[in-house]
């Protein structure tokens, strides 16, 4: 009888033990308040908008035109290889020429009949100048590449005869700056004009013909986007473990972690102080935001106190 009593005590006591040690831990709360950033086209903003280019086009630009536009200096010029590759190795596989400047023109601004043809073009162009200038090896840093699965499938399949042709058209050619290969490098859009490469990525001061300042024509794709205090913390925190040697100390004052501290003429943010750093506006979406979360670095940001 006593063992059975003491057997039922035991078990009340493990019970109540029990629900104490599972009970559910309250979740630190996020402190009040938002950093707000409204952002204005898509990507670094330096080079050939495609975008831009589809607009010019479609107003009888020719593809020369257009990326004399964007890529504008007194030394521009197009040349033409008269003896090319064959091939061109991307991601470590070989592709016919031709095929390549197709799939690239296709995965990176359209396709023909979507697209005028003049911008794809001077896709290809760009396509083909950033090949010959990593030596016919690229990666899809460089450029995307359609994949095989698209580029095979019978949608696309309709197109390949006049992507083809608009390759072949134009097989060879390439920007160059002072007899040089140029960095035709491009984006998807912007807002009225093009930013300068000096502030896109820090370090020297461009080639000139990357300066920015160059007028585009499309309109512009705006996103929003919020950030909790919880969440730059995140940030400062990652962007801490891989550079050591830099670390963004965040003070005390959330509404102080962040400010614009210059712009260029249509936007595009030079320099910003985060925390006890400062970027220029391309590496802080780079590095620190991410490039997931700020599709460009044209953006105004805004704190809201909780």
């Amino acid at each position: 009888m006593k063992r059975k009593q003491w057997s039922a005590a035991l078990l009340a006591a493990v019970l109540i033990a029990a629900s104490v040690s599972f009970a559910p831990l309250a979740r630190a709360a996020s402190p009040p308040g938002v950093y707000n950033f409204t952002v204005i086209g898509h990507g670094h903003g330096v080079g050939l908008s495609q975008e831009g280019a589809k607009v010019f086009a479609a107003r009888g630009w020719n593809h020369e035109q257009i990326l004399w536009h964007y890529y504008n200096d007194s030394k521009i010029h197009f040349l033409k290889d008269a003896i090319r590759p064959w091939r061109v190795v991307h991601a470590g596989k070989s592709y016919e020429l031709k095929e390549y400047l197709a799939r690239v023109a296709y995965g990176e601004i359209g396709r023909c009949g979507l697209v005028p043809n003049e911008a794809v073009k001077a896709q290809m162009v760009c396509a083909y100048t950033i090949a010959k200038k990593r030596d016919f090896k690229t990666t899809e840093t460089d450029q995307h590449l359609l994949s095989d699965v698209h580029w095979n499938s019978n949608f696309a399949k309709q197109f390949h005869a006049e992507m083809l042709a608009l390759a072949r058209s134009v097989l060879g050619k390439y920007v160059a700056y002072d007899g040089a290969v140029a960095d035709t490098l491009y984006f998807a859009s912007c807002s009225g004009a093009t930013a300068s490469g000096k502030y896109a990525w820090g370090g020297n001061d461009p080639a000139p013909y990357l300066t920015g300042g160059r007028v585009s024509p499309e309109s512009a794709s705006i996103t929003h986007v919020k950030f909790t205090i919880n969440q730059i913390r995140s940030m400062a925190a990652a962007y801490n473990a891989k550079n050591p040697g830099n670390k963004v100390t965040l003070g005390s004052d959330p509404g102080q972690w962040i400010k614009v501290i210059s712009k260029e003429a249509h936007g595009y943010v030079q320099y910003i102080q985060i925390g006890n750093r400062i970027f220029t506006g391309g590496s802080a979406r780079m590095h620190f935001f991410g490039p997931a979360n700020l599709r460009s670095h044209n953006f105004a940001v805004h704190f809201a106190a909780g």
